[in-house]
């Protein structure tokens, strides 16, 4: 009896209402990276979060840089012209940028996710739940706009479905 008049005098704590969100990484998710694509990937997951862009988003722009440049920020491509993770083109969306510009993940991330918030075509599939290839077939047209883009847009695709078979 003494111990129950103690808990019923006992003053009550708070209850914390707040609903606990853990936050999902798109990087952890992916199926196949190397611990040097995770790093990469992990900064521009970091830049596209501090951009609010959705993570359906991140994870088809994170399977264009594989696509790209296997996630390499050193990568070289097109004799030269096309640089970094994202294969930022020194006549394209690279043009204001130096190779040591657009070879810094941070920088080039910035550069695409600017592209990204601009592109309606995107949230549209976003607001729509469009699926990861899907998104990833418009971040290949719309903003990288490779060679063979037909082509690209599926290989693209499919690799989407391998990195993402859980999001898809």
């Amino acid at each position: 009896m003494l111990l129950y008049l103690l808990l019923a005098c006992r003053e009550q704590e708070p209850i914390n209402t707040e609903v606990c969100e853990e936050q999902i990484s798109v990087t952890d998710m992916a199926n196949g990276l190397t611990d040097k694509q995770k790093e990469v990937s992990y900064i521009i997951e970091e830049q596209f979060g501090k951009m609010d862009i959705p993570l359906n988003i991140t994870a088809a722009a994170i399977v264009n840089a594989i696509a790209e440049s296997r996630l390499n920020p050193n990568a070289i491509g097109d004799g030269g012209r096309a640089v970094g993770a994202f294969q930022l083109h020194k006549s394209g969306l690279g043009s204001n940028l130096s190779v040591k510009e657009r070879t810094n993940v941070y920088t080039s991330a910035n550069v695409i996710g600017i592209q990204i918030l601009k592109n309606n075509n995107l949230y549209d599939l976003e607001n729509n739940n469009a699926f990861i290839p899907d998104m990833t077939k418009t971040i290949t047209e719309d903003i990288m706009r490779p060679d063979k883009l037909e082509e690209q847009k599926e290989k693209r695709s499919n690799l989407a479905k391998k990195i993402f078979p859980n999001r898809i």
